[in-house]
């Protein structure tokens, strides 16, 4: 199979989410992605496909049907898949991408669920019936516009995932796991990880970590989860991560979308942005741990991984072109390449406990410009992205999203600000090492349990 793609599969201009200014009228830049994906109109011509316009002549239902064979031929090779039915599924799974990404935008924004529902329409294996749908004068302008943006969406996720077609990355990543329990980086049992509470102060206003005062006043929040004992190093939080398809496509546009506004360029590339589809996290909890011996026993335990490692990158630094907070502090970055897995690095990250903690809860403080806080906690830094990209995705012709996101900001800080405090977390001091954890309750209180 071949492992990369023509130059013309790699890359799209965010004018693609364009509306058709044209009502009822022929999508050029829509068409002009079909062509490229599947194939010209004017190869289908030369081969006798097809005698007239491609609109006209989909209408004959044989004739339908070799162009889609025609089509998923095409795409199958262009793609450089296996087999037709290969090709097919693939397809569809960049369809099923493309719809995740509004779904994800629907699950930001409750309130706009109706508003933001697919039309039922959008379904389909056969490439000519969105050829159809951007097309055809009798479709409503918002399918013809849902039309075109499903397909762009399917198309930039289908540059990423190409690369991982034969290579599972969460099986991979489950290996490496594996590979570095046996490698004895833990100590104790292979899996034997024991309850732990995260205890800490956060500022009432911020919500990041403070030592000991604020004059905002503060707050404990308690969290429980599960750890494992490194030894030299003490109690460690490790995480196996795998970015889901959708939000890569979001970050491409995103990226995308800071470029246009910095007047460098409005060009979608996806395999330069997105090189962190997998990886692992470790969080250090006890204070002033050695994270450099941390570091060290993981990378020794990789180098005899069953794949050759290559280059490692080290990266200790984040800003906001990159997917992540500007404000995100790391203790420690590798990109670690093993051959065969198609350019994709196994991302390793660490932080001390107060880092990690301000990586998932730090709200920040309210930007005027934006409506929106701007704190480095994960999820509302996501949520931060999304609002970038929801005008290309849902435009004013189409839908009213712009205020929404201020509300979701609103929300999604105020829930981070009351989550984990000690009020909703029982004590666990008493409990013993757990097999199974179960839901527990006490006073009319549940446990709030975080999974590694």
């Amino acid at each position: 199979m071949r492992q990369s793609l023509s130059p013309e599969l790699t890359t799209v201009d965010l004018s693609i989410f364009d509306v058709n200014p044209h009502v009822g009228q022929f999508d050029v830049q829509g068409t002009q992605l079909w062509e490229r994906m599947f194939g010209s109109v004017r190869e289908l011509r030369d081969q006798g496909i097809i005698k007239g316009p491609l609109l006209e002549s989909l209408q004959d239902e044989r004739t339908s049907q070799r162009v889609n064979r025609w089509a998923l031929r095409n795409y199958t090779r262009n793609y450089g898949l296996p087999g037709v039915a290969y090709g097919q599924r693939f397809f569809m799974d960049q369809q099923n991408t493309a719809f995740r990404v509004i779904e994800r935008y629907k699950a930001s924004i409750p309130a706009l669920r109706g508003v933001l529902g697919l039309k039922n329409e959008l379904r389909s294996d056969q490439p000519t019936d969105y050829y159809e749908w951007m097309n055809r004068p009798d479709v409503a302008p918002r399918l013809a516009f849902e039309a075109k943006r499903g397909l762009a969406l399917a198309f930039i996720s289908g540059v990423s995932d190409v690369r991982d077609f034969r290579i599972p990355l969460e099986a991979e990543g489950g290996r490496i796991q594996k590979h570095i329990d046996k490698e004895g980086v833990f100590a104790g049992l292979i899996g034997d990880g024991k309850p732990k509470v995260i205890t800490a102060q956060f500022d009432d206003i911020t919500n990041s970590v403070v030592d000991s005062f604020s004059l905002n006043g503060t707050h404990e929040k308690r969290i429980l989860t599960e750890v494992r004992e490194v030894e030299g190093v003490g109690a460690t939080l490790t995480i196996l991560r795998k970015k889901e398809a959708e939000v890569a496509t979001i970050k491409s546009i995103w990226k995308a979308e800071l470029d246009a506004r910095k007047g460098v360029g409005t060009t979608i590339r996806p395999m330069d942005v997105v090189n962190d589809h997998f990886g692992m996290l470790f969080m250090t909890l006890e204070d002033g741990a050695n994270i450099e011996l941390l570091m060290e026993k993981v990378l020794g335990a990789l180098f005899t991984y069953t794949r050759k490692m290559g280059q490692i990158t080290p990266d200790f630094h984040t800003n906001g072109d990159q997917g992540q907070s500007g404000k995100l502090k790391l203790d420690g970055r590798l990109l670690t390449y093993f051959k065969g897995l198609n350019g994709n690095p196994f991302e390793l990250m660490f932080f001390s406990k107060n880092n990690y903690l301000n990586s998932q809860f730090e709200v920040g403080s309210l930007n005027p410009h934006t409506g929106m806080y701007d704190g480095q906690a994960h999820e509302l830094y996501e949520l931060q992205r999304e609002g970038i990209v929801a005008p290309r995705l849902f435009p004013d012709t189409h839908y009213r999203v712009r205020r929404a996101f201020e509300h979701a900001s609103q929300k999604k800080t105020e829930e981070l600000l009351e989550r984990n405090k000690s009020s909703d977390v029982i004590r666990t001091e008493r409990m013993e090492p757990l097999q199974t954890v179960e839901p527990k309750v006490e006073e009319g209180r549940q446990v709030v349990v975080s999974k590694t």
